[in-house]
Parts: C-alpha cells; sequence; structure tokens
C-alpha cells in the first residue's frame, strides 16, 4: 500500500531533506556553536542528508522500484526522533516550562510539520514490512548518544555556558544520579513502546500479520445422487443404455412376439402365466416399437440375479412353426 511513482516519491522526499535543512540552518544562526548542544541540532542534520540522498538515489536509480526506501531502520529512526521532539516541545508549551529552540514560523515548520509529513512519507511512498523487531532498540542510538554527550561535556565545559543541560532532568549534579536515570529510562521505554507501535503497524500494513494467522476453513461437499424410482418410465432406448450399464438385469426384459403368440400351438398355462402373456400382448400391440417392462425398485434390480438375455426383434419377421 503505497504511491508507486518513483518522481512523485523523489519530489516529496526532497522536499523533507530541504525542510530539515532549512531548520538546520536556523538553529545555527540563531545558537552559534551551542547549537550542537540541541537535540534538534542533530536530528536535522541527519534527516536532510538522508532524505536529500533518498531523492537522489530514487531519481537516478534505474533498477530501483518506487517504495525501496535506502536504509529503512534510519528512516524509523528519524520518525521516532522528531516525533520525541514534537512531543517535548507539545508538553513544554502546555507546561509552559522553557524548552530551548528556535522560534517563530521554523518552530512550527520544524516541530510540527515536519514529524507529520515525515510520518506521511513512511505511510505514502515506502514498502511496508521492511522494519525488524530489533528496530526499535536501534533508535534509541539518538537519543541515548545525545544524552551521553551532554552528560560527558558537561563538567568540561566553563559553568556559564549556555545550553550547559538543554533538557533539565540531565543534570545530575541538581537532580541526583537516581532521578536522572529514572527519567532515562521512562523516556526510553517511551520511546521502545512508539516504536513496536509502528513495527505493529508495519507488518499489518505489510501483510505480515496476516502469513502467521491460521484462520478456520469450512469444507463444503455436495453429494448428487441419482437413483431410479418406481415411477421413472423407462423406453427402448433408456432400457438398452441400462442394460449396458448393467444397471437393469436381463430378466427385466422380456419381448415376445405377436406372431409368437398368434401362431404358437396353443398350450395349457397356468392361470398366472395366462394372464401375464395376455398383458405383454396388448403391451406389444398398442407400442410394437417400445418394450415397457414392470418396473422395479431399485433395490430388487440390485438384487436380481442376472440370468440370460432374452431380446427379440419385432421388426423381423420369424418363420412360422410347421403345423403337423
Amino acid at each position: 500500500m503505497y504511491i508507486q511513482n518513483k518522481l512523485v516519491a523523489a519530489f516529496y522526499k526532497l522536499s523533507l531533506g530541504i525542510i530539515a535543512l532549512y531548520g538546520f540552518w536556523v538553529t545555527l544562526a540563531d545558537f552559534n556553536l551551542t547549537a550542537w548542544r540541541l537535540f534538534s541540532t542533530w536530528a536535522l542534520l541527519i534527516g536532510a542528508i538522508y532524505f536529500c540522498i533518498s531523492a537522489l538515489i530514487l531519481a537516478l536509480g534505474i533498477k530501483r522500484e518506487a517504495g525501496d526506501t535506502p536504509c529503512p531502520m534510519l528512516e524509523g529512526m528519524l520518525i521516532v526522533a522528531f516525533i520525541t521532539q514534537a512531543v517535548a516541545a507539545i508538553s513544554s508549551t502546555i507546561s509552559d516550562d522553557y524548552f530551548p529552540g528556535i522560534g517563530g514560523f521554523a518552530a512550527v515548520l520544524v516541530y510540527y510539520i515536519l514529524p507529520i509529513l515525515t510520518l506521511l512519507d513512511w505511510c505514502l511512498f515506502n514498502k511496508k514490512g521492511l522494519w525488524r523487531p530489533m528496530d526499535p532498540f536501534y533508535w534509541l542510538a539518538l537519543p541515548l548518544a545525545y544524552a551521553a554527550m551532554i552528560i560527558l561535556t558537561a563538567n568540561m565545559l566553563p559553568s556559564n555556558t549556555s545550553l550547559l543541560y538543554p533538557v533539565s532532568f540531565l543534570d545530575y549534579n541538581a537532580n541526583g544520579f537516581w532521578e536522572m536515570l529514572t527519567w532515562l529510562t521512562f523516556v526510553g521505554l517511551l520511546i521502545l513502546i512508539f516504536g513496536y507501535i509502528m513495527i505493529l503497524l508495519d507488518a499489518f500494513l505489510g501483510g505480515i500479520i496476516a502469513k502467521h494467522i491460521v484462520l478456520p476453513r469450512i469444507r463444503t461437499v455436495t453429494i448428487e445422487e441419482e437413483a431410479l424410482t418406481d415411477e421413472t418410465p423407462i423406453d427402448s432406448g433408456s432400457m438398452e443404455t441400462a442394460m449396458d450399464n448393467d444397471l437393469v438385469s436381463s430378466e427385466e426384459v422380456e419381448i415376445i412376439e405377436p406372431d409368437e403368440i398368434i401362431t404358437a400351438e396353443p398350450k395349457t398355462p397356468r392361470p398366472e402365466a395366462a394372464n401375464k402373456q395376455a398383458k405383454t400382448y396388448r403391451a406389444a400391440t398398442e407400442r410394437p416399437k417400445t418394450a415397457t417392462t414392470p418396473q422395479k425398485s431399485s433395490k430388487d434390480r440390485k438384487t436380481t440375479p442376472k440370468g440370460k438375455r432374452k431380446i427379440n426383434d419385432i421388426t423381423r419377421p420369424q418363420p412360422k412353426p410347421k403345423t403337423k
């Protein structure tokens, strides 16, 4: 889920680089050399270099596809750094505390607009699923390195130096070592929580979570059964097909020629046989080309033993028996 247009992505990243470079230049102009003791100075410098190089790589890289961000871990670090800086600026404004940084339109552009634009750059122009589970710990590197630099260099500078402790809780001489360590742990946990929220969002949008979720599958089986019933009409064509498929036994098909019944010598059949022959003769005279047989259920057809097939062609003339 990203915009697959390299030129638009390159222009957007170049805009971010220009904004970061502008904020870095304003910070140096306002604080001179002491600007290096501000966290925003380092974040803006790294952001300006990273976004400008990324824009050039996307614009000039022929084989590189849209969304292939160089070093996704570094972009995640910049997102966390800019958002942390924005949270600090908003908290200082609400509590009326002193926040060391630039002011005016540049402050609005750097502390409020740039973090939102950086987050939108990841949402709109970057492939998802490129961050790793350990990346939030790497994102702590920039804040921890900055805190270490302030703590270690504070004792080497004169006490009247401006921005000696830009962040008040880093002054362990005034607040105590354990209080400083508590605040550092608290800020680090907040950064890790926000980082892993970003990791989960990246994995969800990249489809990584969906690959590890097994949903129950319902299998539907449709069984179609066609059975012959007692009400199913049977004609000669279907009868021959049924006999070929061994669905109807040979004893169920019996056609007796009318000539044979008329010219044959009269016998003294039993009453049951006489009734059967009369019904057969009546059916043959009414429909000479179609043989109707007594219908049986599918159960009876399966259990009826196969016998010798007796089929006489009604259209073929039969020789008359000789009479003495």
